[in-house]
């Protein structure tokens, strides 16, 4: 099956990625670029494979394009990469045996695993390709791909002995030869001349006899007219006038990749990155940019390096550099915090033992469209990882991060950095186990910090002193804060639960699933919310329930209301594993499953996302959090963080600086105009020109939405339309423009 997409639809989206804003109802992912995986160069750019997609780096102006599935890839987890010269084509190969190609402003998607008759692993491991034909090495043979027509022209999957099935590892072209790295050696035919490659008996097998050492060859690429091949714990065997011969054995003894350009060829080995030349001509590349290689290519004078860390480091300007797309350092995400139009997010997390996952990659923060990164890599930093939770104080002005094992990492607005421990502290690390904080929660009356699993679990720091408080059980995961009580889950490895901390007098209150306890739907809890109403709101691993109570919760009986959604009570069956509430008091909720939005009571479902009718790179939602200045969503996977523009934003005790986007409205724009900068639950009516009224709706917090439509579903012609809103009372009030050509 083959399915093409618009190359300009992926230039929109990059350019989408680098602004500030989005328009409502379209995603953006948040993809880290730093663990670059592949690199293949074409006409004037470079294209640079990450685990979630490609960038491309144009060589000329220094542009730098992203492209994900948000923008049309079949999948993430990219294997191969290719570019053909002859036919300004990149072929991408992925590790489920699918392909991709783009051409000039096209993305074709080639299904090549639905109906395929192959079992087992269908993963490609290598492109290459001559003028007309690529050549696709899979796990499970070869096969012949027309770059003129563009289609698998022939698939040969009988090339081992006794005409099985092997892996075919790389290939290169000789003249009308055509070589194979397989696991059982070198194979090679004559691909031109109308040589019937389908019958194995056309596949020669170079041997002992040939002077090939026996079993699997790891590489084979072509240099100066010469045919070599790389085995491991051997080295590198040249080909001529039928006869192999050792070359090269001093580079390593576990071959990696080789990418030639027939002058020149890079071959990457356990202990370094090699330029090859001749035979005899071979040096090592390092620099000091340099984590992990993973691919290379060397074009004249100008190296090209898929860093682990760094992205593309290139000498391309004349001094090495490290080139990505801006996005978080990791793709791994445990938690996000939000604060004056800012996502934090934290990298760190822990086992289903609580045992921390030695996650370094820090912080990561996003703000006027871009990200900015920190880790304790930088000299200025004291050593830290595990970050598990976030919070800022506006007392001391200052973040707070939670390490899971390390104590809790102080930034202050001023750049001083203090790691804060049982040294300078109430913390404790009796357990021995590090200083293992799981929370923090900036309040009123301080930085509340859960110091998991010690014998006090519960630390205040307020007027520049610490106090500690002995808690019903020490092993707490988060805090959520109201005006009189703490809200702290209760480890399920330990009953799980809630335990309610009266801030005043120290009272506590544990709720479990028992009636007149609590009455959760299951005693395993993932993640508390609190709402506009001060209800709160419980996620559980068998739905949703709600305290609509709180004051009355330390003392007598107390059950949380389950919410009825069609007839059953609201996701049941799912493992809601986070809860947000955005500027208008509504309800994302994530879950195992993907995300729902529903509305202030959760008796409408809005939207519901996953993996099978949107963007996200997984159904797994680790969290949730809200920029209410803007209304953007993020949603932290598994797999990294994609984010998508809502309608909410938070409202404003008077219409300020009032905008509305995208303003002109042009004729390939199909989604939502948003208005934001309105009072809360403002009332705003659009008419045309002539006072004619079009559309009239409500702000969800302090935004409204006109799809550009009147009320019988016809789009708006061309022409300007007046927008005006108010509050109810008439008091505040606003007037504008929206400029529609169709």
């Amino acid at each position: 099956m083959k399915i093409k997409f618009v190359l300009g639809f992926l230039l929109v989206s990059s350019l989408l990625s680098a602004q500030n804003d989005i328009p409502l109802g379209t995603w953006r992912t948040h993809f880290s670029y730093n663990a670059a995986q592949l690199i293949a160069l074409g006409n004037n750019k470079t294209y640079v494979a990450s685990d979630n997609g490609l960038f491309i780096f144009d060589n000329e102006d220094n542009s730098l394009t992203t492209i994900s599935k948000i923008d049309g890839l079949q999948e993430d987890n990219i294997s191969a990469l290719h570019y053909n010269l002859n036919k300004d084509i990149l072929l991408i190969g992925y590790e489920s045996g699918n392909l991709d190609l783009i051409r000039e402003n096209e993305l074709i998607n080639y299904d090549l695993i639905t109906n395929s008759q192959v079992l087992g692993d269908k993963s490609i491991n290598n492109i290459g390709s001559d003028e007309n034909n690529a050549f696709i090495s899979t796990a499970y043979g070869l096969l012949n791909f027309d770059l003129n027509k563009l289609e698998v022209r022939e698939t040969y999957r009988q090339l081992g002995e006794g005409a099985q099935e092997i892996e075919i590892f790389q290939s290169t072209i000789l003249g009308d030869s055509l070589f194979l790295a397989s696991e059982e050696g070198v194979i090679a035919s004559n691909f031109k001349n109308g040589i019937n490659l389908l019958d194995p008996a056309n596949w020669k097998r170079h041997s002992a006899v040939n002077g090939l050492p026996s079993g699997s060859a790891a590489l084979v690429f072509t240099l100066n007219n010469k045919v070599l091949s790389a085995f491991n714990n051997e080295g590198i065997y040249e080909y001529e006038n039928g006869k192999w011969t050792l070359t090269v054995s001093e580079i390593g003894s576990n071959f990696q990749k080789a990418v030639s350009n027939g002058e020149q060829a890079t071959v990457l080995t356990e202990i370094g990155f090699f330029k090859i030349e001749s035979s005899s001509a071979t040096s090592i590349i390092s620099n000091d940019l340099v984590s992990k290689i993973n691919d290379g290519i060397v074009s004249g004078n100008t190296i090209y390096i898929a860093d682990n860390k760094n992205g593309l480091i290139t000498n391309i300007s004349g001094q090495f550099e490290s080139i990505k797309p801006s996005g978080p350092s990791s793709n791994n995400i445990f938690k996000f915090h939000y604060r004056s139009n800012m996502i934090t997010g934290v990298s760190g997390g822990y086992s289903s033992s609580r045992l921390a996952l030695n996650r370094d990659n820090g912080f990561y923060q996003f703000t006027n469209g871009a990200w900015s990164n920190t880790s304790s890599d930088s000299n200025t930093t004291p050593e830290f990882k595990d970050i598990v939770d976030v919070t800022y104080d506006q007392k001391t002005s200052a973040y707070y991060y939670a390490l899971f094992g390390g104590g809790i990492l102080k930034v202050a607005d001023d750049g001083v950095i203090t790691l804060i421990d049982n040294t300078n502290s109430t913390l404790s690390n009796i357990g021995g186990k590090g200083i293992p904080v799981s929370a923090v929660k900036a309040t009123a009356e301080g930085l509340w910090a859960i110091n998991y699993a010690e014998p006090f679990g519960l630390h205040l720091f307020n007027d520049g002193q610490w106090s500690s408080f002995l808690t019903l059980t020490s092993s707490l995961l988060s805090i959520e804060n109201t005006n009189d009580y703490l809200w702290m889950i209760v480890d399920p490895l330990v009953g799980g639960g809630i335990l309610v901390f009266d801030k005043e007098t120290q009272e506590m209150r544990y709720l479990t699933d028992q009636a007149g306890n609590g009455g959760l739907p299951n005693e395993v809890v993932n993640t508390l919310a609190v709402d506009k109403d001060g209800y709160i709101w419980v996620g559980t691993n068998e739905g949703i329930a709600v305290f609509t109570n709180p004051i009355n919760v330390i003392s007598g009986t107390v059950d949380a209301i389950l919410p009825i959604f069609e007839n059953r009570q609201l996701l049941r069956d799912e493992i809601v594993t986070s809860i947000e509430i955005d500027p208008g008091n509504r309800k994302w909720i994530g879950t195992n499953s993907g995300v729902w939005l529903f509305d202030e009571e959760a008796d409408r479902q809005l939207l519901n996302f996953n993996i099978q009718n949107s963007p996200l790179p997984s159904n797994q939602i680790l969290d949730i959090e809200v920029n209410e200045k803007s209304g953007e969503v993020f949603f932290a996977t598994p797999e990294g963080i994609i984010s998508y523009r809502a309608d909410a934003t938070e409202a404003l005790p008077e219409h300020t600086a009032v905008r509305i986007f995208p303003n002109p409205v042009t004729s390939d724009f199909l989604g939502t105009i948003g208005i934001s900068g309105l009072v809360d639950d403002a009332k705003v009516k659009i008419t045309d020109s002539s006072g004619k009224l079009v559309w009239d709706t409500r702000s969800e917090g302090g935004t409204a939405t006109w799809n550009v439509q009147d009320y019988n579903g016809r789009r708006a012609t061309t022409g300007v339309y007046f927008v005006f809103s108010a509050t109810d009372d008439g008091e505040e009030s606003f007037v504008g423009k929206i400029a529609v050509i169709d």
